[in-house]
């Protein structure tokens, strides 16, 4: 990196308008630095006493000693060499394959060309809008600002950016779009009746504890005692991966008395220890072990129904 110097930078008018010029140290995407030319308008000022006072405001942040370079590198040029090969997979498979959408789709088009250190709160802010005009939900705007504000929280403990624009900004209030309503006990007991296990035991298990269905699919033998009408959560399935559960509220044991009805299910009770194969998972079929839902819980009961079970 080249010796930081003084300067007080070109001051000249064009037009009616003072523009200042000044030289920046900056980060290439290559990692090294690099000296480059930033020009800011001052606007239409009366004198030049005036425009070197404004100009004295940026020149000063310039030549502050604490002051690193900034990164010169895109938003796609930083999630490709960088956010994404070191950050991503440290990160759950959930919030990975969600942040892979989120920028393919939707930052990277409108964004990725931008440089992260000539970002601001307004270009965040602006994308937030148009999004939402397009119909996406608050909840949808939420993400798109999370991983804005990961990405250049990541770009800030690098010190290749000063702030993260992406704080404050400001997102419409959650609302739920659809009205959650509990199945009633005819329903329940028709779809217990259509449904084959272990489906059957699966859907009466949630029934019973309100579980999420990760949850519920990634119970093994030992987590299960219907003796104590107890479950414990100790991991959880999405898309046939298994990890540990959403929040951490949800690694926990719950007791439900009702569990107690589930001992004469197949698959529960005594029926357990005559299993075939060294296999501890609890839900077994003839395809193998039952590490996804395959959309089977996630469908409506009815056409103006609720989900049978809460999906992931």
């Amino acid at each position: 990196m080249a010796r930081r110097r003084y300067q007080k930078g070109c001051l000249f008018k064009k037009g009616k308008n003072w523009v200042l010029r000044y030289r920046e140290d900056v980060f290439n995407p290559d990692g090294n630095g690099a000296r480059v030319h930033r020009s800011v308008v001052l606007g239409c000022l009366r004198t030049r006493r005036e425009a070197e006072k404004l100009a004295d405001k940026y020149t000063r942040k310039i030549n502050d000693y604490t002051r690193h370079p900034q990164a010169a590198l895109t938003l796609a040029e930083f999630w490709e060499k960088y956010f994404a090969p070191e950050i991503l997979p440290t990160l759950k498979y959930t919030t990975c394959r969600l942040y892979r959408i989120l920028m393919t789709k939707h930052l990277l088009p409108a964004l990725g060309q931008q440089k992260l250190c000539d970002m601001g709160p307004i270009h965040i802010q602006q994308l937030i809008g148009q999004k939402r005009r397009q119909g996406y939900s608050p909840q949808t705007l939420a993400h798109f600002r999370n991983l804005l504000s990961k990405i250049f929280g990541t770009g800030k403990r690098r010190e290749w950016v000063q702030t993260n624009p992406a704080q404050g900004i400001e997102l419409p209030p959650m609302e739920r779009r659809r009205k959650a309503r509990l199945l009633t006990i005819d329903e329940i007991a028709k779809l217990a009746h259509t449904l084959h296990e272990p489906a059957r035991t699966i859907f009466l298990m949630g029934t019973l504890t309100g579980l999420r269905v990760g949850g519920l699919l990634a119970l093994q033998i030992q987590d299960v005692d219907l003796s104590q009408a107890r479950v414990s959560i100790r991991r959880d399935v999405y898309c046939g991966r298994v990890g540990s559960p959403k929040t951490p509220a949800a690694s926990a044991k719950f007791h439900s008395p009702p569990l107690s009805v589930l001992s004469s299910m197949p698959g529960l009770g005594t029926g357990r220890a005559n299993r075939s194969g060294s296999s501890q998972t609890l839900w077994e079929h003839r395809f193998g072990i039952a590490t996804s839902c395959g959309g089977r819980f996630g469908r409506p009961a009815c056409a103006s129904g609720p989900r049978v079970l809460r999906p992931r």
